[in-house]
């Protein structure tokens, strides 16, 4: 296996036969997970409706909303698909299939679908109070004792890391109450909620998501196998199971000693992590096969999407790659504009000095993480600057057309990655769909960074969407700025709201020819709109590294 030329591996999972050969024998009509009792169908579209029969079997489905019916003929692989009209919102509808056997779908409802999707911080769930990786979410117990909401329907993707394309699941669809939701994705239940109180229709939540995972996992295969700048990804994945076997020896050799502590020591040790290539949901498309396949081309209004801190280890190319894995999803989901709305990158970790230092983070979690992540034998590092080149890239994905993005840089929780504010990290990506996919009118944006022009000793800051006045959440001078000379030397800067702009300065730069807000991975910050939308974090430089102080 480590012989085989990765690339290839890619390519060759692309071709569909390899997913029949591991289909059981069909008898007679057979459908996907995701299509089954309780479902919400997108509204006001061509709904696919699809499975598996026998070569040549005719399938005939039919849907109780206006009697409209769908026929065709399974091919040579078993393979069949129909496309129905749904109507408005509404329901309980039903649907029935028949070829040789008939299959009869219930309490059908029509109404508003979103995938939600990415790592830990997507996949936390309502019940997921886990000491020493995360904090519980929000008044958790409450949340699930409230979640009765017969019109919110849920289907979770289970985990699934695979080589070649998966094309069903185990799982079901349930409508939202306190017995379902609690291993549900705390956001996708929080903004399927939000839309549900605001719409005033039936909402349906998919959640494929995976703690630790990294971009290039929930990538399309033939994304990276056509872009010689992904080699290294596909190298990389090749070089951890090349190294496997000293890996998990090492490995093996410290976790029968972390076993031999007393839990008091065990809990400052911290359980040795298993080798990188051992744990394949950060391997290049596994993800994407295992998790999203198995849902496409199930009809959605739009993606969302939380990932980021797995690639902050090795953000390099995270802009383009992130840009064209959005591309290569509204392409197998044939729908070009596709609403695609993300999270940028909490702040995490100890409160940085301001400028930040720029030195690696120290803590023994990030270490340990980081020498889990050499095991593929490529540099690892995680500095403020790291991070912050994530949030950076996730800034400039606004440039892809139909995209929105959360900015969470004021909710997160100082010690760990994983804010316990989950409502507040939905309800903001609930404004981006209000405004931009259902014409709401509402605030959905805090200021974006747009231009700098220099006045003397004096850096002016202009931005863009401000959709409202600039202010800062304690009503103080804002905070988090640093401003650099041309020694590239940033030092902490006075800042002050004049209008639409921010003006700032420092006795000890006279020629002032760069700004940073917010440029840690923990940074003060206080800039926000009178909606109270936080800015993002911003340079207005593309220095690759700023000099040490």
């Amino acid at each position: 296996m480590n012989k085989v030329n990765l690339a290839s591996r890619f390519l060759i999972g692309l071709v569909s036969f390899i997913g029949i050969l591991t289909q059981p024998a069909i008898s007679g009509v057979r459908l996907p997970s995701v299509i089954g009792d309780h479902m919400v169908l997108q509204q006001r579209t061509k709904a696919p409706i699809w499975g598996w029969a026998n070569p040549g079997e005719k399938v005939q489905v039919k849907a109780s909303w206006d009697d409209s019916t769908g026929i065709a003929s399974a091919d040579e692989n078993g393979h069949w698909k129909v496309s129905l009209k749904t109507p408005p919102a509404g329901g309980p509808f039903t649907i029935e299939i028949s070829g040789e056997n008939q299959i009869v779908l219930t309490d059908i409802l029509v109404g508003e679908v979103w995938l939600c999707s990415g790592q830990s911080n997507m996949q936390m769930a309502l019940n997921f109070p886990k000491p020493g990786y995360a904090k519980p979410v929000l008044n958790h117990l409450e949340e699930i004792r409230n979640a009765d909401h017969p019109r919110l329907r849920l289907f979770h993707v289970p985990y699934k890391a695979s080589d070649t394309p998966v094309e069903d699941c185990k799982a079901s669809w349930h409508a939202c109450s306190p017995e379902t939701v609690g291993d549900f994705s705390a956001i996708g239940y929080f903004f399927g909620r939000e839309l549900l109180e605001q719409l005033d229709v039936p909402i349906g939540m998919i959640n494929a998501s995976q703690g630790g995972s990294a971009l290039e996992s929930w990538t399309n295969p033939a994304v990276l196998a056509a872009d010689k700048e992904y080699e290294h990804i596909l190298k990389r994945y090749e070089n951890a199971l090349k190294n496997l076997p000293v890996t998990k020896a090492k490995y093996q050799e410290e976790l029968d000693a972390w076993k031999k502590l007393s839990s008091e020591e065990q809990a400052k040790a911290l359980r040795p992590m298993a080798p990188f290539g051992m744990l394949n949901f950060c391997a290049p498309s596994t993800l994407y096969n295992g998790m999203i396949n198995p849902v496409l081309p199930f009809s959605i209004r739009g993606v969302l999407f939380y990932q980021g801190e797995e690639n902050a280890i090795w953000p390099t190319n995270y802009e383009k790659l992130f840009a064209a894995m959005i591309r290569s999803w509204r392409e197998a989901w044939g729908e070009p504009e596709l609403a695609f709305f993300y999270c940028q990158l909490p702040g995490a970790g100890e409160p940085a000095k301001e400028p930040p230092d720029r030195q690696p983070q120290t803590d023994p979690l990030t270490q340990q993480y980081l020498e889990w992540h050499k095991t593929a034998g490529e540099p690892a590092n995680m500095s403020s600057e790291s991070w912050a080149k994530v949030q950076e890239a996730q800034l400039r994905t606004l440039r892809v057309p139909n995209t929105g993005m959360a900015v969470t840089i004021d909710i997160g929780d100082g010690g760990n990655g994983h804010p316990p504010n989950k409502q507040e990290v939905a309800r903001r990506l609930a404004l981006n769909a209000l405004a931009q996919i259902y014409g709401k009118d509402v605030v959905y944006s805090g200021p974006i960074y747009d231009s700098l022009r220099i006045e003397g000793r004096r850096a002016v800051i202009s931005f863009a969407k401000l959709q409202s006045p600039l202010t800062t959440r304690d009503g103080k001078p804002p905070v988090g700025f640093s401003v650099a000379g041309p020694d590239r030397v940033f030092h902490a800067a006075e800042a002050r709201i004049e209008g639409d702009t921010v003006v700032v300065s420092s006795g000890e730069v006279p020629d002032p020819v760069a700004v940073r807000y917010g440029w840690a991975t923990y940074a003060a910050n206080s800039l926000v709109n009178e909606a109270g939308l936080p800015a993002s974090p911003f340079r207005t430089d593309n220095w690759q590294e700023s000099a040490k102080q």
